[in-house]
């Protein structure tokens, strides 16, 4: 994938596609760079001609689609990467059309504003478009300074990034998901520098200059910053969905168990609920900054200068449920700091803080593991289960809870009935009467209660070990 910055000696023609004008009259990107000589043999192809009347004239060529590719895009990117993007389509549907988007992240959404929609026909214009048995061709003319300021109309006399992308459309306006598969052929194409679409090759004296920008390589590969998005996801599965659920769990139902073992002066249920989460806390901040350093160390999350759609696509929801669990979730080992006796009066405050606080992180990092399945299909070997086990995970947490729950209240209505009796017994022989308040966990309770934390222990480690080998193997 490149760049052909020679002239041609022949010229090749495909589908309406002329390469005899590239480096002469316009600019050609071929994929793979070897098919300049036989345009029907590239994968894509794509031409640009600055036209006298401020406009730029882009062709578009993509052969051997499949019986469903119904579209061809190019997005004006700032770096190789899919997001923050105007993109231009032609789409073949009951007729063929020419249309602008915008990608919000990895969403694509056409203009909504009245003033945008009316100025869509100004700003671009289909000349030219065929589908054949084996191939799709369109020609359209874009201004390269339109006169409404909207992020839908790049101004294109600058340097762009192209994102060449097929794929299939139910609506011409909008565009769906094109395939995730980097080693399928409608895995997006994405030129390796900046190209200028207002150069003027007519004037160059010395060859073509195709580019005055050259993009400036980044140290990582995208495949490198793809291993290190997988390993983020994998990273925050382990910690949550495991460790973390199996730590509160423990320190809810298992404080009944083993009363009189403590293991360097405390109970097991304590050290299971802290190694836990002590281990998790050190995961998410692994997993924290493998993904920044994905993302060039900038926040992909909403922001006051983004515009609402930037702020409520899925990869920004994402980011921003995610830095709540992490941060919350990172704030109990100190909050379990603060912890006072048993007795202390400011006790139930400390309860009830480190409750809501770790309840709130994990319903947070549960929504983000769930906007990941259903938003980023290309992090999973099959999105759709991923998706279901996130639901059903959710689901059986829910019942679990209730289960335990239930068994908790049964068990103190058992202890309270026993407490009146008592007192009932005490007051009837003459005796002082003795407030029970708390009494000791009947056998049937404890194995209730250790029976489902088994439970939850054996799915959460299912479900996350699955969840893991589909992020793994993506």
């Amino acid at each position: 994938m490149s760049l052909w910055p020679l002239l041609l000696l022949a010229a090749t023609v495909s589908a309406g596609f002329d390469a005899s004008g590239c480096g002469t009259s316009k600019g050609c990107w071929f994929v793979p760079e070897e098919c300049a000589s036989a345009v029907a043999s590239c994968v894509s192809a794509v031409s640009f001609a600055r036209q006298g009347d401020g406009q730029v004239e882009v062709e578009l060529f993509s052969s051997k689609p499949s019986a469903a590719t119904n579209y061809l895009s190019l997005g004006f990117s700032d770096d190789q990467e899919m997001g923050g993007e105007a993109v231009t389509h032609c789409a073949f549907l009951e007729k063929p059309e020419v249309h602008v988007t915008y990608n919000f992240g990895k969403s694509n959404a056409p203009p909504k504003e009245a003033n945008e929609q009316a100025a869509e026909s100004e700003v671009v214009q289909l000349v030219e478009a065929k589908r054949e048995a084996d191939s799709l061709y369109c020609r359209f003319r874009q201004k390269l300074v339109p006169s409404v300021e909207s992020p839908f109309f790049p101004k294109l006399n600058s340097s762009f990034v192209l994102l060449f992308a097929r794929g299939k459309t139910s609506q011409p306006r909008a565009l769906a998901p094109h395939s995730f598969d980097a080693k399928s052929p409608d895995f997006p194409a994405v030129s390796p520098r900046k190209l200028n679409l207002d150069e003027d090759f007519s004037a160059l004296s010395s060859g073509p200059k195709m580019s005055d920008a050259p993009l400036q390589e980044s140290s990582l590969s995208g495949q490198t910053r793809r291993n290190l998005v997988v390993a983020h996801g994998i990273m925050m599965l382990i910690a949550w969905l495991f460790c973390v659920a199996v730590a509160v769990f423990s320190a809810r139902y298992l404080r009944q168990h083993w009363p009189h073992k403590t293991p360097l002066g405390l109970r097991i249920w304590f050290h299971i609920h802290r190694t836990l989460n002590v281990f998790a806390t050190v995961v998410m901040l692994l997993s924290l900054l493998l993904v920044f350093v994905a993302k060039d160390w900038t926040w992909r999350g909403p922001w006051f200068t983004h515009s609402s759609e930037q702020n409520l696509y899925g990869g920004s929801i994402h980011s921003l449920f995610g830095a709540i669990a992490v941060i919350l979730g990172v704030s109990q080992p100190f909050n379990s700091l603060l912890r006072c006796g048993p007795d202390h009066r400011a006790r139930p405050i400390f309860n009830w803080s480190h409750r809501v606080v770790g309840l709130l992180g994990f319903l947070a990092a549960l929504v983000a593991v769930f906007i990941a399945a259903l938003k980023f299909p290309s992090l999973w070997a099959d999105a759709g289960w991923a998706l279901a086990l996130v639901v059903l995970y959710g689901v059986l947490a829910v019942l679990l809870v209730a289960a335990a729950e239930y068994a908790n209240a049964v068990e103190r209505r058992r202890v309270h009935e026993v407490a009146l009796e008592l007192k009932a017994a005490q007051q009837r022989r003459g005796e002082q009467v003795s407030v029970v308040t708390r009494g000791r966990a009947s056998d049937k309770h404890k194995k209730i209660l250790g029976a489902l934390w088994v439970v939850a222990v054996g799915l959460s480690l299912a479900i996350a070990v699955i969840l893991v080998v589909l992020c793994a193997v993506s």
